[in-house]
């Protein structure tokens, strides 16, 4: 015989698992549980009636779908379990537990017919009282009554009342899937008993509810129904809608902050939901068109969104119109469709203006700041506000009075905007407390994102320790409450940071931590992928595997990259590219393009301005007319140090003396070096560092060739000597730090100061020495120039 399929069945609030808690309810009303045990079994009662299975601080990422009976009983005993270890109390404590089991279970298999459940639900009417008092008259015994009013009550009576409102085929339906639901929990019972029903009707339960019924006629119920139904095969699902409900709007919460997958018992629930008839909840669309967002299916989200607010809009008002076309935006957006996601968002906007509401208006507006932020060519597009300072000053203003969360944010984008300018450092620090203040006693999500905001501002301004230490809070942040997303975007920034102190292994590893989980997310994926590819590119540059990096260039691009940041770092490594390809005419026509972009555009970012500014110099020292950057350098170290940059200041003073040394200004370019040296320890970058040490061997070497003096024995005096010897340490920590980072051809430069040096003292240990390392590395390079793709 052919397996049948699921059977779905909605009803109003019954559901196995509901008559499962109402056992668990009644048994704790009759005093037959462990009396010491009382606050375990209400807090199970209640978090499986809110839908949750775990504790409070795990409900922000987690959900449970159809809840079996082991699933009931394994929270239950895990709870009982954790409160023996934290009293200390004896672990035979344990036993507690499977006295609940037992009286549980047989409650449960004691239902053989529909009779029997029958009886049941509608004498659980008899533990209802109007009040406290009421109930202390009906019972002298200790025993417990609910009130209608509390929690426990209202959901006795919920389930009581829509038992009554059902018909026949629903209450055998109820039955049948009861019976298939604690099938699971057979053996258990089985071992309790020996056989399959109990040896005395007579329970504690059952007097309970007779000595009760006696005293309060007036609540008895109905009659009994007859009949005896048999389980059939097929697999039937009884849910109630109002946690149907709940569950799917729950799950549009999960995805939207956190990204998490639909479970797949609700996505079985869903599918089922489409076989019945005018009984779709219609947050069910738009849980499916976040789905489809999620795996880049632009067609199928299209279709669910409007399906849901077509639903919405006819069943209720206009009011949920603007909210739509906040959806509509969202969904243009991630598919870069700009043009249209602008006029969405203000279509958006002008109906919320109309209907006054604020709490929406201003997070649209701050919705279009964030979109707008990466699109600075579409800011002249749109006619809601002149300029993004107009724009800030109004979020802080509004939001302040309605949501705390955007308030928060209002602060977050000043920093953002701030930084952008370059503003002072002081009023970028003050803002950042402000928001850091607010985010402190605001959500998770608004926190981490925060520390995201502290990490990068403390790194571009070089206190990279702290910028490490708020990834670090972040970190622990997201796998608390198992936020994918975040701890992805912030494991990235981990990655970074682990690259720039020169443990490469270590940041590939942390990124490849997370390959098989992104695949499961589009937007995810994407936002790895061009991260982990920046990474790549670079490494290749330093180990000269050029083709490989106009390979991941390639591949960089063909993401449709977004983030302007990440548009500018593309721009960069293109450039870097063509410099170490010694096209230097189309690197700096690149550059200069991009530095004159900034000074015309209307949003201005003064980081990448002055990167570019800082790599357009660099490419001047590779051509024969290297002064012409000297005028770019001093510049950007102006602005630098007023915005408070301190790597691109330390940077700016390497580019320095680069030049000084190239217009044999050597004299100028040592104390330069020296004053910059205790800053760019700081900064925890070990190319940086080693940049510094190299031109600080070069420097001194530069120096001592014009001063030394040999005598006929080739010996060299003392004075120079120490000299001599602080150069090849110098020399010493540049080759180790960029031998750690694969930049061969830096090393082949310091190690031709050392053959250079070696010459000048006729050491021919140590010219050979240099030499021979010369030559393996430059085997080295002509090796890894012919790499192909291995990742």
């Amino acid at each position: 015989m052919a397996e049948c399929k699921p059977k779905l069945i909605l009803t109003l609030s019954l559901s196995p698992s509901k008559v499962t808690l109402l056992a668990l309810v009644t048994s704790y009303c009759a005093g037959v549980l462990p009396r010491n045990r009382n606050a375990e079994v209400l807090d199970t009662i209640i978090r499986f009636i809110d839908g949750f299975s775990s504790k409070e601080e795990d409900q922000i990422s987690t959900l449970l779908i159809l809840p079996s009976l082991n699933d009931i009983l394994g929270s239950l005993k895990e709870t009982i379990a954790e409160s023996i270890r934290e009293q200390d109390e004896s672990p035979t404590a344990i036993s507690d537990f499977h006295q609940i089991e037992r009286s549980l279970l047989t409650t449960l298999w004691s239902f053989r017919s529909l009779d029997a459940l029958t009886s049941f639900i509608t004498r659980a009417k008899a533990l209802l009282v109007d009040t406290p008092a009421q109930g202390k008259q009906l019972l002298s015994q200790t025993t417990k009554l609910l009130a209608r009013s509390s929690f426990l009550g209202r959901f006795v009576s919920m389930l009581v009342q829509d038992f009554g409102l059902i018909d026949f085929d629903s209450a055998i339906q109820l039955f049948e899937a009861f019976s298939e639901y604690r099938e699971e929990t057979r053996s258990q019972w089985e071992e309790f008993t020996g056989a399959l029903t109990r040896k005395h009707e007579d329970t504690t339960e059952d007097n309970f509810f007779e000595d009760l019924m006696q005293k309060n006629r007036q609540l008895m119920g109905l009659e009994p129904l007859g009949g005896v139904v048999s389980v059939g095969k097929q697999e039937v699902i009884m849910l109630a809608t109002g946690d149907l409900e709940k569950l799917i709007d729950k799950q549009i919460y999960l995805l939207e902050a956190y990204g998490t997958p639909t479970p797949p018992a609700l996505r079985k629930v869903l599918g089922l939901m489409t076989q019945l008839d005018n009984a779709v909840i219609p947050s069910s669309h738009y849980a499916k068109y976040l789905e489809h967002l999620r795996d880049n299916d632009y067609e199928g989200a299209f279709e669910c969104l409007h399906r849901y607010f077509d639903y919405m809009m006819s069943h209720n008002s206009k009011s949920f119109y603007h909210y739509a076309l906040l959806s509509q935006a969202t969904l243009h957006a991630n598919f870069n469709c700009d043009n249209e996601a602008l006029r969405s968002i203000e279509e958006a906007i002008s109906v919320a203006r109309e209907n006054k509401d604020v709490n929406c208006l201003n997070y649209l507006l701050a919705w279009l700041f964030n979109f707008l932020k990466d699109r600075p060519k579409l800011l002249r597009s749109q006619n809601f506000y002149a300029t993004n300072d107009q724009l800030l000053q109004f979020l802080k203003a509004k939001s302040k009075q309605t949501s705390q969360s955007l308030h928060a944010m209002a602060y977050q984008f000043e920093a953002l905007q701030i930084m952008l300018d370059g503003g002072p450092l002081n009023n970028l620090l003050e803002t950042l407390t402000k928001a850091s203040f607010l985010s402190i006693n605001d959500t998770m999500p608004t926190f981490i994102r925060n520390s995201e905001l502290q990490a990068t501002v403390w790194s571009r301004i070089g206190l990279c320790h702290s910028a490490e230490f708020y990834v670090d809070i972040a970190l622990e942040a997201c796998a608390v409450k198992k936020n994918l997303p975040d701890e992805v975007s912030v494991s990235i920034r981990k990655a970074y940071i682990l690259y720039a102190q020169g443990d490469n292994e270590k940041a590939f590893a942390l990124l490849n931590k997370y390959k098989e989980i992104v695949l499961k997310d589009g937007a995810l994926f994407r936002q790895w992928e061009s991260r982990r590819l920046v990474l790549l590119i670079k490494m290749s540059l330093n180990k000269g595997r050029y083709r490989i990096a106009e390979t991941y260039l390639d591949r960089l691009k063909a993401q449709n990259v977004v983030d302007l940041d990440l548009q500018y770092e593309c721009d960069y490594l293109l450039a870097r590219l063509w410099t170490c390809l010694e096209n230097y005419s189309q690197a700096l026509q690149l550059v200069l393009g991009l530095t004159s972009k900034f000074q015309n555009d209307q949003q201005q970012n003064a980081y990448w301005s002055l990167k570019f500014n800082l790599l357009a110099a660099h490419i001047f020292t590779k051509t024969a007319v290297p002064n012409r950057g000297l005028t770019l350098t001093i510049k950007s170290l102006t602005l630098a140090k007023k915005a408070g940059l301190m790597p691109l200041l330390m940077e700016g003073a390497l580019v320095l003396s680069e030049i000084l040394l190239l217009l044999d200004q050597e004299a100028d370019a040592f104390p330069i070096l020296e004053s910059a040296m205790p800053q760019i320890l700081l900064l925890d970058n070990l190319e940086l560092k080693s940049k510094a040490y190299y031109l600080l061997a070069k420097t001194a070497f530069k120096l001592l060739s014009s001063t030394v003096l040999v005598k006929q024995n080739g010996k060299i005096d003392k004075p120079d000597k120490r000299r001599l010897n602080l150069i090849l340490d110098y020399l010493a920590i540049a080759i180790n730090g960029y031998k750690n980072i694969y930049c061969f051809k830096e090393m082949i430069a310091c190690f031709q100061v050392e053959e250079r040096l070696a010459t000048l003292i006729n050491e021919e240990a140590l010219c050979q020495h240099a030499t021979d390392a010369i030559g393996k590395l430059m085997q080295r390079i002509s090796e890894e120039s012919r790499y192909g793709i291995i990742d």
